[in-house]
């Protein structure tokens, strides 16, 4: 018997309607099937209008329910999976573009910032790389992870490789064998040269020129050639020294023989602290027998030792005297470098040392010793800078702006010694005045201009002089105190990235960021103290620029080997 699920009432078998309300029978067939087959069941009623159903009529309704529970689980899936579709495939393409990447030729032709630029422009994520290789210093070399011609999502990281132009890498080519190292070396696009160099090590590469990640610019010349050179056997002065104890290094000679043999510092990197760097006869080369120089790395606490001597008759004074450490190549990352030669004074026979760049003019005798670089302004004797090691001393001294002075390890070096123009000539002779414009000897004056007797009654004294913003350098010593520098308020502004503080760097200063750079030295009658470009004894020089940053610091090129000595391989 079957009851209408609507109002209760008895249904009628095979009924499709309810007599009573009329509400439609579900499933009538199935009713009509457990009418005829199911056994009639005791009914129990729990409150009026309300009739238990049977056992297998629960079973049926549970059924019913968990299928429901299936399709709305099923269905909320699928909601969910359309709508991270919608934010993965429709989104994006309401925010982002597609980019054309250029073609080879004209990747080519446009330089490489204006390239980046527009990349960058259209949202690309651009990432510059930099390596060695034929192309020119600057130029773009290949992506690494897209292709020229392809379109890309606006949104993309793009990696550039940018080129050093041709250099040794840093891995891979030192302590190879020849036609390996050479291979590489020949990628690079210049002519390629192997010698022979005396080691322990025999049949694989010893050295280059340039030093393992350096560029060409950076070698021993400008010829633009790379050297590779292959240890042989011989009598002479190993390679194998480079890199070794000082002290070891010195035991190594005299177990080969060569007894006479004497240590020199210089500036090098952290890794050759106390290491031989380089020698004289050069590493490497032929010997028999005689005078050996070894030349080993100190770090910023030697630095006043060894760029000074004492006062003979008073120990307690010091002149800044030597620059043979700070002699070499230094090279910033992108290749550009400064070549520190020496300068001795007086050239007959020297008692000190200046520097030059190899680009200064080469006077024909000692008059213009001062238009190289020094180590500061305050001569006791000429070419000799003073201060003094009780520091006390020293709030007195000529130099004691000088960072030489201080106990950062740092100094500075510039050229001029911070004398004055006289119209468009640097000071020839710093007893001289200006005139007028015009160099006159102040010790023996033409009669025109004794006759005035004081020289402030001149007419024309010092008009037309002028302080110039000249070559200024700083140089930073392995543990070199830096921060103390940059907190004395010693740099305008701030650098990106550290310099390398493991490699000697120079920092040279650049008057393209000044908007003064020449002052009028007539009203200071063109006393040095007045020079506001360079540190004094009035004051400190005016705040540098740029500065302390790792892109524009010249690193110390370590060069242990003469590849003049060299003999060429057949």
């Amino acid at each position: 018997m079957a009851f209408c699920e609507n109002c209760g009432n008895k249904l009628e078998q095979n009924s499709k309607f309810c007599d009573s309300c009329g509400n439609v029978v579900a499933n009538y067939s199935d009713v009509a099937n457990e009418n005829y087959n199911v056994s009639p069941v005791k009914e129990t009623y729990t409150q009026p209008g309300y009739i238990a159903k049977s056992s297998s009529e629960k079973s049926f309704t549970k059924s019913k329910q968990f299928k429901l529970l299936i399709a709305s689980i099923v269905a909320v899936v699928l909601v969910i999976a359309a709508a991270v579709a919608f934010m993965v495939f429709y989104l994006p393409s309401q925010t982002s573009h597609t980019v054309l990447i250029p073609k080879a030729s004209a990747l080519k032709s446009a330089p490489l910032q204006k390239t980046v630029d527009d990349l960058r422009k259209q949202g690309v994520k651009v990432i510059i790389v930099k390596e060695f290789s034929s192309v020119k210093r600057g130029g773009f070399v290949r992506f690494t992870n897209v292709r020229p011609g392809q379109r890309v999502q606006s949104s993309s990281h793009v990696t550039v490789i940018e080129s050093k132009g041709p250099g040794i890498p840093k891995k891979g080519v030192v302590g190879q064998p020849l036609e390996k190292a050479k291979k590489i070396a020949e990628s690079m696009g210049v002519p390629v040269e192997t010698y022979n160099i005396i080691s322990t090590n025999t049949g694989k590469v010893i050295a280059t020129d340039p030093m393992p990640g350096f560029s060409v610019s950076s070698g021993s010349s400008d010829d633009g050639v790379i050297r590779i050179a292959v240890g042989v056997k011989d009598k002479g002065i190993p390679a194998d020294l480079f890199g070794m104890d000082k002290d070891e290094a010195v035991n190594k000679l005299r177990d080969l023989g060569l007894k006479d043999v004497s240590l020199h510092p210089h500036f090098s990197s952290e890794k050759n602290l106390g290491k031989i760097i380089s020698s004289k006869p050069a590493l490497g080369t032929k010997f028999s027998g005689g005078h050996v120089d070894l030349y080993y790395g100190v770090d910023a606490s030697e630095t006043k030792n060894v760029l000074t001597e004492n006062d003979p008759s008073d120990k307690t004074i010091m002149y800044v005297t030597n620059a043979s450490p700070v002699i070499g190549t230094w090279c910033t990352n992108d290749g550009d470098c400064i070549e520190l030669q020496k300068h001795d004074y007086p050239k007959d026979d020297p008692d000190y040392m200046f520097l030059q760049l190899p680009t200064d003019p080469k006077y024909p005798d000692d008059s213009h010793f001062y238009e190289y670089l020094t180590f500061g302004n305050g001569a006791h004797q000429m070419g000799g800078m003073i201060f003094y090691k009780d520091n006390d001393k020293n709030k007195d001294s000529q130099m004691k702006n000088h960072l030489i002075v201080g106990d950062t390890g740092a100094f500075e070096l510039y050229r001029g010694m911070g004398l004055p123009y006289c119209g468009e000539t640097a000071n020839d002779n710093i007893g001289n005045m200006c005139v007028n414009g015009k160099w006159v000897d102040a010790f023996e004056p033409p009669e025109d201009i004794k006759q005035y007797g004081s020289p402030d009654k001149i007419p024309g004294y010092w008009k037309d002089s002028s302080f110039r913003m000249r070559d200024f350098f700083l140089v930073v010593p392995v543990h070199a105190n830096l921060n103390k520098i940059e907190s004395s308020g010693y740099f305008e502004g701030k650098g990106n990235k550290k310099p390398d503080t493991t490699r000697p760097f120079i920092l040279r200063r650049n008057p393209k960021l000044y908007s003064k750079t020449t002052v009028d030295a007539e009203p200071y009658k063109g006393a040095i103290e007045d020079n506001p470009f360079v540190p004094t004894v009035k004051h400190k020089a005016v705040p540098f620029k740029p500065a302390p940053d790792d892109s524009v610091a010249y690193y110390l090129v370590e060069k242990p080997f003469d590849w003049s000595k060299l003999p060429e391989r057949d």
